[in-house]
């Protein structure tokens, strides 16, 4: 069995040990990353979420829940829309004498100032970490839990909505998205989900084979999803229906990508594939890297890969690589080494791309790629910690 497979394993464990017993700790995780508008990014990470102007070069904020302790992280990236920011934390525990687990939601305004405003936060819609980015829509936000649970909260004031939550099998870790009033949600327990957006109760659910632990991509009528039986699966909107599927070399981890009726994927070997949207039909394969568990990017004909390096080597010792192919053909435009593995989804900021990363040793620190000149790049490092 390949080193990375018990590491995989590990993971689900503990996840579902947690998730069993209702509890969750503070460990050490890769940030969640959100690009939000005017050349902002927004971080998730340790003890905070911070703000950070690509176009000023500085950071805005950080934000600290003031009733937090020692023990409370955050790392799912968070939503923005609309001026809001919508992101939930890994729990926050309730002490020696208490075994009790406290998890939050937060939502935040007035974030291009220097001080945003709390203006809701949620604690009693989960007893375990959220992993998910949250969805908003118009008059809600989606949340998927790590307990097994998607809630709708009003994004006014963070009130449950449904009667009663959704309870999938195992753990929600991918974005839920929508479309016309359904939601489609992933989760561990190999199933893709339709919800009604107005009732939460359930239209159809799909197994897939294997878990999808990243965020769903849609197209047209079909929706696809990245599972752990090494296939990309292409859904049926309206049904769940299989309607094709797409053999990766190993589990598909991170989401896929889409843009202009291809589909592009990378599983967690480093193999990267582009396939027909309609059909799944092979358009092209190279193995690109090793250990890929962020998702696929693809921005104006270039298909961006997140590696995160040899997994026998340890995380504190090893080396990530942020590579460029071509979407029509695959061929790799370039390459830049890192000095951490990447395990965060870049986002595309303006005429950048940004790469997230920290290693046992140092600081979270970004990278700045120009996408015309991939040799200038600058980096920011964040101060989240609270120096008092």
């Amino acid at each position: 069995m390949p080193v990375k497979w018990p590491v995989i394993i590990l993971l689900f464990t503990v996840a579902f040990i947690l998730s069993a017993c209702g509890t969750s700790v503070a460990n050490s995780n890769w940030p969640g990353m959100t690009a939000g508008e005017n050349g902002v990014v927004y971080v998730a990470f340790g003890p905070g979420i911070v703000a950070v102007d690509l176009n000023e070069e500085k950071q805005l904020w950080v934000y600290r829940p003031q009733e937090s302790n020692n023990s409370l992280q955050f790392y799912a990236a968070p939503s923005v829309d609309r001026g809001q920011l919508v992101f939930g934390d890994y729990g926050a525990s309730g002490g020696f004498i208490s075994a009790s687990v406290t998890v939050s939601v937060y939502a935040l305004e007035e974030l291009l100032s220097q001080n945003p405003v709390l203006a809701w936060s949620q604690s009693q819609i989960a007893q375990d970490r959220i992993i998910a980015q949250p969805l908003q829509l118009e008059d809600r936000v989606i949340v998927g839990t790590a307990d097994n649970f998607v809630v709708a909260l009003a994004n006014q004031d963070g009130r449950p909505i449904w009667n009663d939550p959704f309870e999938a099998g195992h753990s929600i870790w991918g974005h839920p998205i929508e479309d016309d009033g359904v939601i489609f949600v992933p989760s561990l327990d190999k199933n893709v989900y339709a919800l009604d957006a107005e009732t939460g109760e359930e239209i159809w659910q799909s197994n897939v084979g294997g878990s999808v632990s990243d965020k769903l991509v849609m197209n047209g009528d079909l929706i696809y999803a990245g599972s752990f039986d090494k296939q990309v699966h292409a859904l049926d909107k309206a049904t769940g229906a299989s309607r094709w599927t797409a053999l990766a070399q190993a589990a598909v981890w991170g989401a896929p990508a889409y843009a202009d009726g291809v589909v592009y994927f990378v599983d967690l070997d480093g193999n990267a594939f582009a396939v027909g949207a309609e059909t799944g039909e092979l358009r092209w394969e190279r193995p690109v890297a090793e250990y890929v568990v962020a998702a696929t990017v693809v921005d104006d004909g270039v298909v961006y890969v997140a590696a995160a390096g040899d997994p026998d080597i340890a995380p504190a010792e090893r080396q990530g690589t942020l590579i460029a192919l071509s979407a029509d053909t695959g061929e790799e435009l370039w390459q830049k080494q890192m000095p951490s593995p990447l395990f965060t989804t870049p986002v595309i900021v303006e005429d950048s791309i940004v790469v997230a990363m920290q290693n046992e040793t140092g600081p979270l620190t970004l990278e700045i790629i120009d996408l015309s000149d991939p040799d200038r790049s600058w980096t920011f490092v964040p101060q989240v910690e609270d120096e008092s």
